[in-house]
């Protein structure tokens, strides 16, 4: 079987893969290879319009289309977990919020074992990645878009991201931004800053200028396509990653030492290799990094040997502790007038006439995320001017402490009791 030699070899065209691949690149004497399992949908207008993303869910065009296990909290029901199978990855078929971490979270991982992966350390990369256009001066002052700080906004950065602009079309949003500072949460200062709570109008990861989704495949990819050094195989569905044993005759035991250097992948029918002289890097998401690394003898022994895989590596953490976050969702039924995106799934010639207006002029619902509210939120029902809230949220958490201590269940209750922290999110989908 033959191989074909890079430096670099990517697994997964997704949001990260693109990324490092983009910057690996731009040294000519560098060869880089990105093995992506869906397809190139650059030019796929269901990608490209930003309201199109509901139907991207599901779609195997687009979509992994995972599932949880039946579980036995919700009557036996499985949950679905959409992840992008296309160039761009998950990037290609999100709801394009813009929406960043705290800084405690990112702190976190830096307190879990991790040094240098930290707020300070990452904080620059926030801002590097995008350039925000502020909104006009009309929707600044509509729905109060007045806490982007200068000196954090995204100027120079490849994904372009935008704010709503017809007034008329965000009633809702209106109301929304009302609603919470009259209960004394409005936003507290710029998202991107890492201390933030409060509800908001969010910027969405909309070309202000295209009225197109800006992801991946078009803020990274795109632009570096041409770069002689750069290959990307779509639909090629990598199925292990081979690992050489290293003989280290300096190490007294080297049982355990291996390199990655070989990548084996399906494409068009045949077996194929991509030989790494320096580095695989795997970039296939939160899902199938793991289970690459399983299927290539990494993980935990039990559950490896029990599916006939040869194990080179023993650790029982790869493809355990995933952390998820759950929603539940309630629905209301809006007043004579104002618009959603319910008449463009029941009646067919607004959603005509709205593809219409977007293919001429680029403006109309179509141009629209409808995902643009926000709330980032302490447990409020505890929050209190005396210590009756705190007292009672202790009293509560103590009923339901884990059978076996965590650093992750320290992390979370620190956050929980903290009433300047944030431990949930809110968001409006009209």
């Amino acid at each position: 079987m033959a191989s074909i030699q890079y430096d670099f070899v990517i697994v997964g065209g997704g949001t990260a893969g693109l990324v490092v691949a983009c910057r690996l690149s731009e040294d000519p004497n560098t060869q880089v290879l990105v093995l992506e399992a869906g397809a190139n949908h650059l030019d796929d207008l269901r990608l490209n319009i930003p309201a199109a993303w509901r139907s991207l869910f599901g779609n195997p065009t687009f979509d992994w289309a995972f599932e949880s296990t039946p579980q036995a909290g919700l009557n036996g029901r499985r949950i679905g977990h959409p992840r992008g199978r296309v160039l761009g990855g998950s990037s290609a078929i999100n709801a394009q919020a813009l929406i960043p971490p705290s800084s405690t979270s990112i702190d976190a991982w830096a307190q879990l074992g991790n040094p240098g992966w930290d707020w300070s350390t990452l904080k620059p990369y926030f801002q590097k990645f995008h350039t925000l256009t502020p909104p006009s001066e009309e929707i600044k002052k509509y729905l109060s878009i007045d806490y982007v700080d200068e000196d954090i906004r995204g100027k120079t950065g490849p994904i372009k991201a935008s704010f709503p602009e017809n007034a008329d079309e965000n009633v809702l949003a209106k109301a929304w931004v009302d609603t919470f500072k009259s209960l004394g949460y409005g936003i507290t200062g710029d998202p991107f800053s890492g201390k933030v709570s409060g509800g908001f109008v969010s910027a969405s990861s909309v070309d202000p200028d295209s009225k197109e989704r800006s992801y991946a495949a078009s803020a990274y990819y795109a632009p570096a396509k041409d770069r002689l050094n750069l290959h990307v195989v779509t639909e090629a569905l990598v199925e292990k990653i081979l690992l050489e044993h290293i003989d280290d005759s300096t190490v007294d035991n080297d049982d355990g030492r291996y390199s990655a250097s070989f990548v084996q992948y399906l494409h068009q029918g045949q077996v194929k290799m991509a030989k790494a002289n320096k580095e695989v890097i795997l970039c296939a998401g939160a899902f199938q990094s793991p289970q690459i690394l399983e299927v290539s003898g990494i993980g935990d022994r039990t559950l490896l040997e029990s599916h006939g895989i040869k194990v080179l590596i023993d650790n029982p953490n790869v493809g355990e502790n995933l952390q998820d976050h759950p929603f539940t969702g309630i629905s209301y039924e809006v007043k004579d007038g104002i618009a959603t995106a319910d008449i463009l799934r029941r009646e067919p010639k607004a959603a005509q006439a709205a593809m219409a207006e977007y293919m001429n002029n680029k403006t109309g619902p179509m141009t629209s995320t409808a995902m643009a509210s926000f709330a980032f939120m302490p447990v409020v029902d505890f929050v209190t001017p005396d210590d009756t809230g705190p007292v009672a949220l202790k009293q509560l958490l103590n009923k339901h402490l884990p059978t076996t201590p965590t650093i992750h269940h320290d992390f979370i209750r620190s956050i929980l009791q903290d009433p300047t922290e944030t431990s949930g999110s809110m968001f409006m989908t009209p």
